[in-house]
């Protein structure tokens, strides 16, 4: 079926989506913790052309303006494509 370099990719790649989903739970919960932010208005503030969705152009520039430049566009797409339910 596998063979043993595989299953050692796909356990790294479990093992990393792993870390990445606990890292993405504990954002929520600051997010959370804080009083005054309102997700929409964050949306809103990302969805600049005012589609009503986040393209993953949008993220990238909105991360790019905030300091972050390590993400590409194509992580976004991944990302995207991932996390969007509309996709099943």
């Amino acid at each position: 079926m596998f063979g043993y370099d595989s299953k050692l990719k796909l356990k790294e790649l479990l093992l990393f989506i792993a870390d990445e989903e606990l890292a993405i739970e504990k954002m929520r919960q600051i997010l959370s913790a804080i009083r005054d932010f309102e997700p929409y208005t964050a949306f809103k503030r990302i969805d600049r052309d005012g589609t009503g969705y986040i393209s993953a152009k949008e993220l990238c520039q909105f991360e790019r303006e905030n300091g972050y430049r390590e993400i590409s566009p194509e992580d976004f797409v991944f990302m995207i494509n991932y996390f969007d339910l509309d996709n099943d």
